[in-house]
């Protein structure tokens, strides 16, 4: 529950009260709330600002990497995914350019990471960037979850892109 949530007591109990300086946060496009996952967009906007609300009472001077979703498989036989990932994508945006949370709020657009037509796609995809050009492979389980390799590469966009901004830019 989105109003349990007391970030300085988590990481007092599983980070020896590390001060936090940096946050990457990937919400996903489902937001879980009273054990029900709901896909409306206000629920999900409404939550993902109280917990931003929440991290910079806490922590004032943490900065925030808020990522986009990718937008999955084309191959996905559910092509509202796609849609839906679009307009969550629009939502994170609004929220970290929006004045209240620009100054700590940055948003990191993931699928511009992944082949924009089929995303992290289920089919075979060219290593080319992250190898051989001749080798392929896949980077998804279930056409929207990323594999342990999918998960590498988001890792790589975030890392990145946590880099330009500890470099200011």
């Amino acid at each position: 529950d989105t109003n349990d949530i007391n970030i300085s007591k988590y990481m007092t109990t599983y980070c020896n009260g590390v001060n936090l300086d940096y946050l990457i946060i990937n919400l996903g496009i489902n937001n879980k709330v009273n054990n029900v996952y709901s896909s409306d967009l206000d629920i999900i906007e409404r939550d993902c600002k109280l917990f931003l609300d929440k991290l910079h009472t806490q922590y004032p001077n943490c900065k925030v990497i808020l990522n986009g979703c990718h937008m999955g498989s084309d191959t996905n036989p559910d092509k509202s995914f796609r849609e839906f990932a679009f307009k969550i994508n629009n939502l994170y945006k609004k929220i970290a350019i929006s004045s209240t949370y620009s100054n700590f709020v940055k948003y990191v657009p993931i699928s511009a990471y992944f082949d924009w037509r089929i995303g992290m796609q289920t089919e075979q995809v060219r290593k080319s960037i992250w190898g051989d050009e001749n080798d392929t492979f896949e980077i998804i389980t279930d056409e929207i979850h990323p594999n342990e390799l999918g998960y590498k590469m988001l890792a790589y966009a975030d890392t990145c892109y946590m880099l330009a901004l500890l470099n200011g830019e």
